[in-house]
């Protein structure tokens, strides 16, 4: 699990370096905001990836970093909510798909099935 957070964060990363370079849209037009707003979420999800991989390297189990993986779906909902509302160019959507099938990866660990007990 750790690599595939660890691989996540970069990719965040990589995601919001991509997305703030993008041009920004036109004035008053209805995509502009969002993409201001998508920015901003993007900013937040590289700092609670960073953080859910460091929990996960520093060996800290499902119910400890739980709070963090649900930190960081609430944000990406955000962010592909505004991302709808914002034109996005091929070369950044290649990336959202690529961060999201890394979500994707980490989702079955955190689904509803109660915590291992840790082995001795």
């Amino acid at each position: 699990m750790t690599h595939i957070a660890v691989k996540l964060a970069q990719s965040m990363k990589d995601l919001h370096l991509t997305v703030k370079k993008s041009p920004d849209q036109p004035r008053g037009s209805p995509g502009r905001r969002a993409q201001y707003n998508a920015r901003e979420t993007l900013k937040l999800l590289v700092t609670v990836s960073q953080r859910l991989a460091s929990q996960l390297k520093a060996g800290e189990d499902k119910d400890a970093t739980l709070p963090t993986y649900d930190r960081m779906e609430m944000l990406r909902r955000d962010a592909e909510g505004a991302g709808r509302k914002a034109r996005i160019p091929s070369p950044t959507l290649d990336k959202v798909v690529g961060t999201r099938a890394l979500l994707d990866q980490l989702a079955p660990y955190y689904e509803d099935a109660p915590a291992a007990a840790p082995t001795p």
